[in-house]
């Protein structure tokens, strides 16, 4: 029993040291399915639904990095979402508009028996509390990164669940496990269920390099279309964006540094779209077409 507490404890420190635990860095995308209540003449159904998550950039909130979450395609009316989530060594944690606090989401390095509580502020007056119970480990690899997986059960006053949080992903059914629903403030749709997350880091999962195109919203090829070139150039030399088929009503050019700090953002019409800089440095592009990100890419200039 010593010896295999021993090994046991031997592999947990090797994934730590191993795991990447940079959460939501820019770029990342996370699809969920869901459900829409709908009207059909005079009666309502559920109707499946697709919703994306994405990391666009990162903002300083009371001194802490945090990055910047929207929901870029969907409508989920009854899922509680925060826009600004923190990462400090294995702890994750989100920022609440309710209370102008962060508050503990998760805890990435916990082993079984392990446990945390996430309060919830669901008005200014009432706050609820979920309480997270961790009761087996596993290791995943993605992408060529070694990720932890944590199985839990979730107490929230006596709502029970079960679930699976995974590096770099959070939770598998959604990001923040709660919903406005359960305080009876809405039933009209919900988000569920982790299809497909991506980053520029792991690539894409599951399927590895899958780049979760069926998932946008848009054509599966559209955003194959959109290139940003070059990647390297010296200063003032012309960067150009080229839509090639890829269509929307309104076009975005995003320009980021590396610490995620939003510098410019332009309007861009017609397909194609030259622009140049004129400092040293590397900068992030993002283009977006009708809210929705289709590429992101780092761009050297010398």
């Amino acid at each position: 029993m010593t010896i295999r507490r021993l090994l046991l404890g031997l592999v947990l420190f090797s994934t730590s040291l191993c795991a990447q635990t940079t959460f939501a860095p820019i770029g990342a995308t996370w699809w969920y399915g869901g459900m829409d209540l709908v009207q059909s003449g005079q009666l309502f159904e559920w109707v499946p639904t697709t919703n994306r998550i994405s990391s666009l950039d990162t903002i300083s909130i009371q001194g802490r990095v945090c990055s910047h979450l929207e929901l870029t395609y969907g409508n989920a009316p009854c899922t509680y979402m925060a826009h600004y989530i923190a990462e400090n060594n294995d702890s994750v944690s989100f920022y609440s508009d309710t209370d102008s606090a962060f508050h503990l989401l998760y805890v990435l390095n916990s082993i079984p028996g392990d446990s945390w509580t996430s309060t919830v502020p669901v008005t200014a007056e009432f706050s609820d509390t979920l309480i997270w119970t961790v009761t087996d480990t596993s290791s995943v690899a993605v992408g060529g990164q070694i990720l932890r997986v944590l199985l839990v059960d979730m107490d929230m006053g006596g709502w029970m669940q079960t679930g699976i949080i995974t590096d770099r992903f959070g939770l598998h059914s959604f990001l923040f496990p709660w919903d406005y629903g359960m305080w009876g403030g809405c039933d009209m749709g919900f988000m569920s269920d982790l299809q497909c997350y991506r980053d520029d880091v792991i690539g894409g999962w599951p399927g590895g390099a899958m780049d979760c195109t069926p998932f946008t919203g848009m054509p599966a090829d559209a955003s194959a279309f959109v290139t940003v070139s070059p990647t390297a150039c010296s200063i003032s030399e012309p960067i150009t964006i080229d839509l090639g088929l890829a269509r929307g009503n309104e076009t975005i050019l995003r320009l980021l540094n590396m610490q995620g700090q939003l510098i410019e953002v332009r309007s861009i019409h017609g397909n194609r779209y030259s622009f140049t800089l004129d400092h040293a440095g590397v900068y992030v592009v993002q283009v977006l077409m009708d809210g929705s990100p289709t590429t992101h890419q780092r761009i050297l200039v010398q």
